[in-house]
């Protein structure tokens, strides 16, 4: 399952600007655009920066892409202020973005799919 919870946008510098939301509080985070031709182009995981207002630590999480070799279709990253949870966003919709083409995306963070009731109590599925 998938929650929409931030969005990219592009900064003037040509980096990605990606803000997720926790509550009321937004979080900050950067990807340098020679981190993101790499990324798009080259299939490289790449380092993410977190954003503290002016000041940047650089090196505070990695985005990869994901999918079948050659059919990488989704953008995965990670970050230290969020442990155990990954956020995504589709590749085409990032590379539309840092293009300019779109203002800006949705970003999702990836959640387990429940697991039913019957599972959970030992009990037997319906197969």
């Amino acid at each position: 399952m998938f929650l929409n919870c931030g969005q990219v946008t592009r900064r003037e510098d040509g980096a990605a600007r990606i803000e997720i939301w926790q509550g009321k509080e937004a979080y900050e985070f950067a990807v340098t655009r020679e981190n993101l031709i790499r990324l798009l182009e080259n299939e490289k995981p790449v380092p993410i920066g977190r954003m503290f207002g002016l000041l940047e630590n650089p090196n505070y999480g990695r985005a990869t892409l994901v999918g079948p070799e050659g059919h990488r279709k989704g953008v995965v990253f990670r970050v230290d202020c969020f442990p155990k949870r990954g956020f995504s966003i589709a590749r085409a919709a990032l590379t539309h973005v840092a293009q300019e083409k779109w203002k800006e995306a949705a970003v999702s963070e990836m959640i387990p799919d429940p697991v039913p009731g019957s599972a959970q109590a030992g009990g037997r599925s319906r197969d």
